[in-house]
């Protein structure tokens, strides 16, 4: 008696990926990658736009894009469910596990990866990066010398709420505006970049010049701070705009 034929069913019931077929795991990040780097590209667009409406004091139109930033933020965390639902099965591959129902498995490990943002739902915004760094882009439009407020919501138990505090927009070394600002990932202090680089001299390392800060400045640990930038500018648009009215008004 012959064996049975093989049918198409049994093909389909008997596969399995293994580490033959983990590169197609590799090819799917990939493209995914590549589509988070459209979704940074579209967040830059709504940014400049943003910074256009919100000069010109256009609310609806900044609350329009903030919704569109929004929904990109939403696209690149599903993107991200979907990239580490791919890394998780490409290491089970690669361990020498074989999965054969690839899709179910697929799905399960998604819903995993999909529950930890929902978890966060909604603070999830107000924790994202980017989001922060685009509201603290338009807040600095017309508060160059403010703290941006939390974005989280106060409740009635908060029992204190502090108005925006200052920030200084001029150097500590020179007392003038920053130049080119660098700020310390260590301690958070900001100088202008020549002032800083001048007292390391040949030294790798000095104390924070800051009176009370006893942590230590590294070259390697002062970073641009395209923020603190953005504040000057704007700061100095605002005073170069305030004394030209005055000199419109003024009369002799």
């Amino acid at each position: 008696m012959s064996d049975r034929e093989t049918t198409l069913e049994d093909i389909r019931d008997n596969f399995s990926f293994d580490s033959r077929n983990s590169s197609i795991f590799s090819n799917v990040t990939g493209d995914i990658r590549d589509l988070q780097l459209l979704i940074q590209k579209g967040q830059g667009h709504i940014k400049t736009a943003a910074e256009d409406h919100e000069e010109s004091k256009r609310t609806e139109k900044v609350a329009a894009l903030d919704e569109r930033f929004k929904r990109l933020i939403d696209l690149s965390n599903e993107l991200h469910c979907h990239k580490n639902t791919m890394d998780q099965l490409k290491t089970r591959i690669d361990r020498g596990e074989k999965v054969k129902d690839i899709a179910g498995h697929y799905e399960k490990e998604k819903d995993v990866q999909s529950n930890k943002i929902a978890a966060d739902e909604s603070k999830k915004f107000y924790r994202n990066n980017s989001y922060v760094a685009f509201r603290q882009l338009l807040w600095t439009i017309h508060h160059p010398d403010e703290e941006m407020p939390s974005l989280v919501e106060t409740t009635e138990e908060d029992d204190i709420v502090m108005g925006p505090s200052k920030i200084s927009l001029k150097c500590p070394l020179t007392t003038i505006w920053f130049e080119d600002p660098m700020t310390s990932i260590i301690c958070k202090h900001t100088f202008s970049k020549s002032a800083i680089f001048s007292l390391f001299k040949h030294q790798n390392a000095i104390p924070c010049p800051i009176p009370g800060c006893n942590r230590p400045v590294q070259r390697a640990s002062l970073k641009p701070d395209d923020l603190m930038a953005e504040r000057v500018k704007r700061a100095k648009e605002r005073e170069k705009e305030g004394q030209k009215a005055t000199q419109f008004f003024d009369v002799e």
